[in-house]
């Protein structure tokens, strides 16, 4: 499909392994089976309600559009390509390569996430997501992520943003920004960095490294065991650090202290 080509496929209809460029669209309506389309350099491909299309690859300037009750799988998203997925649409196994982006809008869903170098965010939810090197993920205001893993990449936790059961493995990242908030986070091996304003609970670190900016608690059960390190950064005032149940073996605090000022850094636990 050419400038101005269009090909509409519903109920009954089938097409396999169509080519979608300058211009041309591909629309995708109830009933509608669509694979292993390629789409490049201004060509979209639109799926609605009760529309299926799978196998799709997207490269530079290509664009496909998930919109509400339609779904995709097994989808390739290569540098310059784009998904974006609107309300009530869903995308399944999903791979966003290298400069490849996915765009998960309020009430639409991700499940089944490889991020290769790319970048997926998020204002709807998403849910077993995999960050590799390179990758990242960014939850924006009301969005939400579930079960993610992060390998080799970073999770950003936007003001108004939720994730939960996280695990952060080797070279891992995890920022929790001002506003956003985690829950159930693992780490084992990776970094945690807690910005002030920013909400961790439920932390389990087996090794690995959390860093704090300012002022801040970390509630509900925190573990900290295997060499994990908590760094307090320094700042212009002295930071305090609550913590409620806190569980720690062969863990290190590193803290600052005003000898001259004669402040320090407090740690303050509850149960």
């Amino acid at each position: 499909l050419l400038s101005g080509g269009e090909q509409h496929v519903s109920s009954g209809g089938m097409v396999n392994s169509t080519v979608i460029s300058e211009g041309g669209l591909q629309f995708v309506a109830n009933g509608g089976i669509v694979d292993g389309a390629t789409i490049f350099n201004s060509g979209t491909q639109e799926v609605s309600s009760g529309g299926t299309i799978s196998g799709t690859t997207i490269s530079s300037g290509g664009t496909v559009i998930v919109n509400n009750g339609g779904v995709t799988s097994d989808t390739t998203i290569n540098a310059g390509g784009q998904q974006t997925v609107s309300s009530g649409g869903l995308a399944e196994d999903t791979t966003i390569n290298s400069v490849g982006k996915q765009e998960v809008l309020s009430g639409g869903s991700a499940n089944i996430t490889e991020i290769n170098g790319g970048t997926q965010n998020v204002s709807g939810f998403a849910t077993s997501t995999t960050i590799n090197s390179g990758g990242i993920q960014n939850i924006h205001s009301g969005g939400s992520a579930a079960n993610t893993t992060i390998s080799n990449g970073a999770q950003n936790v936007c003001d108004g943003g939720f994730v939960s059961n996280t695990s952060v493995l080797d070279e891992g990242i995890q920022n929790i920004l001002s506003g956003g908030s985690a829950s159930g986070t693992t780490l084992s091996g990776g970094t945690i960095n807690l910005s002030s304003g920013g909400k961790l609970t439920d932390v389990s670190a087996d090794g690995g490294m959390l860093n704090i900016y300012g002022d801040n608690s970390i509630g509900g059960n925190t573990v900290l065991n295997n060499n994990a390190v908590v760094n307090i950064s320094p700042s212009a005032n002295m930071t305090t650090l609550g913590m409620q149940h806190l569980s720690a073996d062969n863990a290190t605090f590193n803290m600052n202290v005003d000898l001259v000022a004669q402040t320090a850094d407090k740690l303050q636990i509850s149960d």
